[in-house]
């Protein structure tokens, strides 16, 4: 699959007044990332994504569902928000990297799940021998474990810092994101799902040679910390650890996650807050009263 290679952040008010850009919508990019698909496009930092192949960016998340879809080669289009006037550039996707280490052997892998597949990548110590393996079981949100792009994020810290101890390392995608392929759409699907997709990757656990079945740990992050027994009730490993995890109702969790979350991301808090008490309705008629959403079309 294909990748943009840049940093996106929601377009606050005071961003948006500062850039002159009186439309709704829009994602900031913050970064350029070297070698990528951005950079050879001409992308700069604080350019506003506006449009990607001709369709309307209402916030960062609508150009991460785009970039789903993106194959090497592909003839790209972006229409961005540069110096109070729009710009258009145009070029062709590039392939996303593979992760390195110097100290551990990347192994890129797949699971196979419900008619696609999901991305796996284990960092395996350059040792001989079996040795213990711990998984890493990701939090809420639809972002990609690959960590290409970014060699010192926390996350490749905890692997490398793991890898180092003797420890072999076990991630997967959840369905739709990063290199999974498939119909499923992270964004779309229910925690069951998300759990079964987990599930049937610790089945394929057992046709790595070099990991000692006997010494499987989980360590679950966030709702990844709520994941992780759910998964250890079946397939038995040798311990679980979580960190940064949750206890409570969903309608607790999910309402931290509109605010707490967008408050650690930097973003403007009149409008996190705003938002925040906008979806508390929403959310109480979903868990408390238990009401099926409808779509409301304007037809």
């Amino acid at each position: 699959k294909g990748s943009l290679g840049v940093r996106l952040e929601q377009l606050t008010d005071t961003q948006q007044n500062t850039a002159g850009y009186g439309e709704s919508g829009g994602a900031l990019i913050s970064e350029v990332l070297s070698n990528s698909t951005g950079q050879a496009l001409g992308l700069e930092a604080g350019d506003i994504i506006v449009q990607v192949n001709g369709n309307a960016i209402a916030n960062v998340q609508a150009v991460v569902q785009q970039t789903q879809t993106w194959r090497e080669g592909e003839t790209l289009k972006i229409e961005v928000w540069r110096n109070r006037r729009l710009q258009d550039l145009e070029g062709t996707v590039r392939g996303k990297p593979l992760e390195t280490s110097t100290i551990a052997e990347v192994i890129y892998d797949e699971v196979p799940f419900r008619g696609g597949s999901l991305r796996s990548i284990i960092h395996k110590p350059k040792a001989d021998g079996k040795m213990p393996l711990v998984v890493y079981l990701q939090g809420f949100d639809c972002g990609s474990i690959d960590d290409y792009y970014f060699p010192d994020s926390p996350l490749r810290q905890l692997v490398d810092g793991l890898v180092e101890r003797g420890f072999a390392v076990y991630r997967v995608e959840k369905p739709g994101v990063g290199d999974s392929d498939g119909s499923l759409d992270c964004g779309d699907i229910g925690y069951d799902t998300e759990v079964a997709a987990f599930d049937a990757a610790l089945s394929q656990l057992d046709k790595y040679q070099f990991v000692d079945q006997n010494n499987i740990f989980y360590f679950g992050h966030s709702l990844g910390g709520v994941t992780a027994p759910l998964l250890a009730v079946r397939h038995q490993p040798k311990g679980v650890a979580v960190y940064g995890t949750v206890f409570g109702s969903w309608y607790e969790y999910m309402q931290r996650v509109f605010r707490d979350q967008a408050y650690v991301r930097g973003d403007d808090w009149i409008q996190t807050e705003t938002a925040s008490r906008d979806a508390q309705a929403f959310l109480a008629r979903l868990f408390v009263t238990k009401d099926t959403p409808r779509v409301k079309a304007n037809l």
